[in-house]
């Protein structure tokens, strides 16, 4: 014990918070990239804290700004519907919600206008017999 002590107060950087030197920036790892360049972050990744997400999407959309994604999908179970006021704050817009999920969307491109598609709100059905 007398050594650690010795250690500590001899070395400087031993009084220093770890913290300030290895500070993590928290992004989200787990999402898959669709055919029109959007990202989809998986829901299993979703934190349990509203500021734990506000960091990760903050941090993700200046990686995926960068790399030029196009738009980002994001869907809260309703088991996490506290974590909504977060995402809006980051300028996710709401696209539709069922009774399990509500899906969030954010276009990133600046140099072209949205186009992520209006949710449906009508089905036409047609049928037709030959004879």
């Amino acid at each position: 014990m007398q050594f650690l002590k010795k250690c500590f107060t001899a070395n400087p950087f031993f009084l220093i918070k770890p913290r300030l030197y290895f500070s993590s920036t928290p992004k989200f790892k787990n999402f898959s990239i669709d055919e029109h360049n959007g990202v989809h972050i998986n829901d299993s990744e979703l934190p349990t804290t509203p500021n734990v997400l506000s960091s990760m999407l903050s941090n993700s959309l200046i990686d995926w700004k960068s790399q030029k994604i196009s738009g980002v999908w994001l869907k809260l179970p309703k088991d996490k519907l506290y974590l909504l006021e977060s995402a809006l704050s980051q300028q996710f817009e709401l696209h539709h919600c069922s009774p399990n999920y509500i899906m969030l969307t954010i276009w990133l491109r600046t140099d072209v206008e949205s186009k992520i598609p209006y949710y449906s709100t009508h089905y036409v059905g047609c049928g037709g017999l030959n004879s």
